[in-house]
């Protein structure tokens, strides 16, 4: 399978709304919501999934908010407990095709997070 990623897209038009709007129908849209963690030393969190190293993240529950589907994310995927969030940064776009040949358009809703407390991190492995 040919690499077809690219780091950047850029559309132009008069009727960007009406743009977006007929390009999203061509996916499956999925709300999502992480977080950068970062620790009293600087450190900042990364995960490995899939032999890639990530920010945890993850799709987000019905009612739910952005705010707490990105802390439940955080605990689920790394065990920490009590992760603090701060501010939210931006909202990015992710897309990808699923094994059975759905188009997904991720829209995830990223924050600022902090943790000082007891590292009782495990990964999340299913």
């Amino acid at each position: 399978m040919q690499n077809t990623s690219t780091s950047e897209l850029n559309v132009y038009g008069e009727q960007i709304d009406e743009i977006w709007k007929e390009f999203k129908k061509l996916f499956r849209i999925i709300e999502a919501a992480g977080g950068i963690v970062n620790k009293p030393n600087g450190d900042t969190l990364f995960i490995k999934r899939l032999g890639k190293w990530d920010l945890p993240k993850g799709k987000m529950e019905k009612g739910e908010s952005r705010e707490e589907s990105a802390i439940r994310e955080i605990e689920e995927e790394t065990n920490l407990q009590n992760v603090e969030l701060r501010d939210f940064i931006n909202t990015t776009y992710h897309i990808y095709i699923e094994r059975n040949g759905d188009r997904v358009l991720k829209h995830t809703h990223w924050f600022e997070m902090f943790f000082d407390g007891e590292d009782t991190s495990k990964p999340q492995l299913e």
